[in-house]
């Protein structure tokens, strides 16, 4: 018996092979797809079907549905694989898109409720929430370390008391 053929084995085989690998990933165009592109590394590397010559029709038949459903598997990993990288990408998207606008919104909160504060409180919390000590504000104002600090209480309780305001 010479060893079958690489067309032979697809016109025999192609329309089976088709069915069983739909049952497995559930997309006709994707499971046609695979079959032919695994009949084309069989034909790429024919010299595998040589010692099939010495196996049964079935023997060769239950081999390519293993490779058929081997390759679904891989198809179905990497699909998933694909799908969980997108949904990470659409979270951090969502995510970062969200903590803009909330970062936005406090800006535009904080500023305003800035504009309810005099001049030098206003500078004396810009300072302050820039990282500056209470020592080095006063210093680079000149003015005192007390003033400093009774300044940043009273500019802190009206922009709360204007934040819970805002909030309700």
């Amino acid at each position: 018996m010479s060893p079958p053929t690489i067309e032979h084995l697809f016109l025999r085989y192609f329309q089976s092979l088709t069915l069983y690998a739909v049952g497995i990933i559930k997309d006709h165009e994707e499971a046609r797809d695979l079959i032919i592109a695994m009949f084309e590394k069989l034909l790429a590397h024919q010299y595998l079907l040589v010692p099939a010559a010495n196996y049964s029709e079935k023997e060769v038949e239950s081999y390519l549905r293993l490779v058929v459903k081997h390759r679904c598997l891989d198809f179905i990993k990497i699909k998933q694989g694909r799908a969980i990288i997108q949904d990470k990408i659409s979270d951090e998207i969502q995510t970062e898109t969200s903590n803009q606008s909330v970062h936005r919104f406090d800006l535009e909160a904080l500023q305003t409720a800035n504009s309810f504060l005099g001049n030098q409180q206003h500078k004396i919390l810009d300072l302050h929430l820039s990282g500056y000590t209470n020592e080095e504000i006063s210093e680079k104002l000149k003015i005192s370390y007390n003033t400093v600090k009774n300044t940043l209480v009273t500019s802190k309780k009206k922009v709360r008391h204007f934040w819970e305001v805002f909030m309700q």
